[in-house]
């Protein structure tokens, strides 16, 4: 029998644990029930107890609502008040509060927000490679993530689902999907809501919501968001900032309910984002080994080491990032009858950016890159959903089509290298079929069975021009096709009402696709799919522990993965480039805890952890062997300790809720080649949040908030060309920002 490793033995011990105790305690109170001569009417400080149990949360992680604690996937939800409690106003949020998920935006592009679910992350900004977790929005893929980091306002709910989602949510979900639902309209009742946001770094943010019912089966909801912040990262050179926020961003959801067998929403969204000053990255080290660094880096050196943690010395004019992000989706349902339902999901999509960026932080000429995407995307989802057999069962069958066109300009300037201008046109598309079924067996015990067939075809035109003259000097049109089953088997106990144990295995596909800097025939050879087969055993429970509710919500897996998609920053003549290649195979084991537990009414006590353990079974890089590099951006373990405590509740319905979380997480690397140089040590994140609601007729909330309270300095990204082009350049975290909140309803 193999050893049990470090993970394996945290998770299954933290697992009998969640079982174990609640059972005793709620037997020591069961037996403590059992004595009639010891009960005595309720005194007042009982009264103030907690209610039983949790609210119930929706979720939709099989394409239908469900309660959370009834479905057989380990999923992290949030609710809008929940949002707002846990300060989660941007997507790098998330990364607190949802065990196993790590944000962080793409290397030097704040704006496009980096997702990593157990283990697997994939920087997906460009349109020849797709990312490793699927972003959904209204229920329709968003391909690209451009604009998203400040796109969390008016939500219904945030729903995380971690591990492949191959069947139901299609290719390129082989770690997870993460489900953002707008608010619909309510047809009943004319409503809104106005949010401002005072902070440090001249931050000044609005939020202003819009309901109205035109009639009892047409409605409108409009949503407006403006978010500016002045940079956190000072530019010695020139007096300015960067890493600013400025942006606009709008919804409109109409949504036509004539009768309760049909009904059509219909989403409009745009974001227009104008960050001034761009991101800030700083040259962290040199490598003195290079003829084109003997003089350079000296100088490079003696100049960090002269500037604050956020400052840079730019010598790189008028930085920025910019652009747009304008979608529209239709989801139409038709029931026709009691068992039969028919859902169509369309949307359209048009992104458009555009970035000029200094990477290295200093007043030398050393690296900048100027760059022009566009992207637009085109998906159509036909479902047909099922019960039968009394409501034992309920069926999915559906099919999918996916189609992308876009371009991408890039000028990289590497020191006195010429920029000569490179242009991607991509063509990409993806068609599948797919169905799932969920039986009872019996009042208790389910099975799910599911399976999809996903065919995806690429094409980029690649063309390498000359700045001099304009010439060609590398042209080329390639292609590659793919295509493969994925499939999900489950089967899950009710144990009672309160208590649920799962068993699940899955198979999940990421497309492959081509390198967007090739700039040789070699660089463009295309890379092949990845795929994944994992196994999962969970437990989700509610309990009562010595008087209060107390929720565990438990997953350890273990995942196969093949042909593995990694990323390296390489050089061609002084100029980074990006290659992605297939890194053999790897193995990760891991596990997730979620505990919630009300020990009297007005406290709540939060608990998470996520442990990951992720191995290469191989990985050659040409003839040297890395299998015993980790994988990058992904801590090996995380923890999360929360507190909400109702400090005072009227009888009017106002309430003062302080909140505090602390987080913590262990080192990580940041790049694929582990190094001390891409290395970001172990740290801790302090937040809080200080909330008056309910006041003047329950419609006014005020709020004091803040966030990394204990002034933690860390990087974001990193990237690492050490040993090709010399360089390594890294992106600042976020330093402690503070603010006040104001929500009127009406």
């Amino acid at each position: 029998m193999k050893k049990l490793t470090k993970t394996s033995i945290r998770v299954i011990t933290s697992v009998a644990l969640a079982v174990g105790l609640p059972g005793i305690a709620s037997a020591q109170n069961a037996s403590q029930d059992a004595k009639p001569e010891q009960k005595s009417p309720p005194t007042d400080e009982q009264a103030g107890e907690p209610e039983k149990g949790f609210a119930d949360i929706i979720v939709t992680a099989r394409r239908r609502e469900e309660q959370l604690q009834q479905v057989p996937v380990a999923i992290t939800a949030f609710t809008p008040s929940e949002l707002a409690t846990n300060n989660i106003t941007r997507m790098e949020n998330l990364t607190t509060v949802v065990p196993g998920l790590n944000v962080s935006p793409a290397q030097h592009r704040g704006n496009v927000p980096g997702f990593a679910i157990r283990g697997q992350r994939q920087d997906a900004g460009f349109l020849t490679n797709d990312p490793s977790v699927g972003v959904y929005i209204a229920e329709a893929v968003q391909a690209r993530n451009f604009g998203l980091a400040q796109s969390l306002y008016d939500m219904e709910s945030v729903q995380v689902l971690k591990g492949p989602q191959g069947t139901l949510f299609g290719r390129n979900t082989t770690g997870g999907a993460i489900l953002f639902q707008p608010t619909k309209p309510d047809l009943t009742q004319f409503s809104g809501y106005v949010q401002g946001r005072l902070g440090n770094y001249q931050r000044a943010d609005a939020i202003g919501v819009l309901n109205v019912p035109i009639s009892s089966t047409l409605g409108i909801r409009l949503a407006g968001s403006r978010t500016s912040r002045r940079g956190i990262v000072r530019d010695v050179s020139s007096g300015g900032y960067r890493m600013g926020e400025n942006t606009y961003s709008g919804r409109a959801t109409i949504l036509f309910e004539p009768s309760e067998n049909f009904s059509n929403t219909l989403y409009l969204d745009y974001i227009n984002s104008n960050d001034k000053g761009g991101s800030a990255t700083r040259l962290t080290a040199v490598n003195p080994a290079l003829a084109i660094n003997a003089t350079l880096g000296p100088v490079l050196v003696s100049q960090t080491a002269r500037l604050g943690f956020y400052e840079v010395e730019g010598n790189f004019p008028n930085t920025y990032s910019r652009g747009s992000n304008a979608g529209i989706t239709n989801v139409t349902t038709l029931a026709l009858s009691d068992d039969i339902t028919l859902k169509n999901i369309i949307n359209y999509r048009d992104i458009y950016s555009r970035e000029r960026q200094e990477l290295d932080g200093t007043a030398l000429a050393v690296l900048a890159l100027d760059q022009k995407q566009t992207a637009r995307q085109f998906t159509e989802e036909f479902q047909v959903q099922a019960t039968g057999f009394e409501g034992k069962l309920n069926l999915i069958v559906g099919a999918y089509y996916f189609r992308e066109t876009g371009d991408v300009v890039t000028l990289t300037y590497a020191g006195a290298a010429a920029a000569n201008p490179r242009r991607g046109v991509a063509l990409n598309v993806s068609k599948s079929v797919f169905a799932q079924a969920d039986y009872k067996l019996t009042p208790n015990l389910g099975i799910t069975l599911g399976g999809r067939y996903t065919w995806d075809e690429r094409r980029l035109d690649q063309q390498l021009r000359s700045a001099a003259t304009g010439a060609c000097t590398f042209c080329a049109i390639a292609q590659t096709a793919s295509d493969a089953p994925t499939y999900t088997a489950s089967i899950n106990w009710q144990v009672d009402s309160d208590r649920m144990i799962y068993l699940v295995t899955r198979s999940g596909y990421r497309s492959g696709g081509f390198s967007s800097s090739a700039n040789n025939a070699a660089a463009l050879a295309p890379f092949q799919p990845e795929k994944v087969t994992d196994y999962e055993i969970g437990l989700k429970a509610d309990w009562t522990l010595f008087g209060g509710p107390l929720r565990t919500n438990l997953a350890a897996f273990h995942s196969n993965y093949s042909q593995i998609q990694r990323t390296i920053l390489g050089a061609v003549a002084g100029v980074p480039v990006t290659t992605i290649f297939n890194a053999a195979s790897a193995k990760v084991d891991g596990g997730e805890i979620e505990v919630t537990y009300r020990p009297v009414r007005p406290l709540e006590l939060i608990g998470t952890a996520a442990f990951v353990s992720p191995k290469y079974k191989s990985f050659m890089d040409g003839a040297i062997d890395r299998s015993g590099n980790t994988f990058a951006y992904i801590p090996h373990e995380t923890y999360r300790l929360g507190a909400r405590l109702t400090l005072l509740e009227g009888d009017d319905g106002s309430k003062l809720l302080a909140s505090a979380d602390y987080y913590w997480q262990s080192r990580v690397y940041q790049a694929e080649f582990n190094t001390p140089l891409n290395l970001q040590k172990a740290y801790s994140l302090v937040s809080g949040r200080l909330e008056y609601s309910g006041l003047f007729n329950e419609r006014v909330t005020i709020a004091l908030f803040g966030r990394n309270l204990t002034k933690t300095k860390y990087f974001a990204s990193t990237g690492d060309s050490y040993t090709s082009s010399g360089y390594v350049y890294r992106s600042i975290g976020e330093p402690r920002t503070f603010g006040a909140e104001a929500t009127i309803k009406f």
